[in-house]
């Protein structure tokens, strides 16, 4: 007897009912990359750090202005070979467009 629960089935074998599970795979799909695309759009292009570092951006401010650009595009990058490997279908452009990150330098990390 197969039972479904959440994912994975459940087989009863034989009369004492012995329970084994078989794991089906998830597969990600265009939701899944949508929703993580807008996670990583949402990764600010700078990022002001620690107040208490030294240098100054004008006077006055202890603060530094860091261009996270490259983090977020490495993370998309990375992201996005993940996907590809999980889903054949799955298109690094559209995805990179979604992400709001340059297609030649995200696909370099994938």
């Amino acid at each position: 007897m197969l039972i479904s629960v959440g994912g994975c089935t459940l087989v009863l074998v034989g009369s004492s009912h012995t329970i084994k599970e078989r794991h089906k795979p998830m597969t990600m799909t265009r939701k899944h990359f949508r929703a993580v695309a807008e996670i990583v759009k949402q990764v600010p292009d700078s990022r002001v750090l620690n107040k208490s570092i030294p240098y100054r951006v004008k006077e006055g401010d202890a603060r530094v202005l860091v261009d996270t650009t490259p983090m977020k595009t490495e993370l998309a990058g990375q992201m996005a070979g993940f996907f590809a490997a999980q889903n054949g279908r799955f298109d690094y452009r559209t995805f990179f467009e979604a992400c709001e990150v340059e297609y030649d330098e995200a696909i370099r990390y994938a």
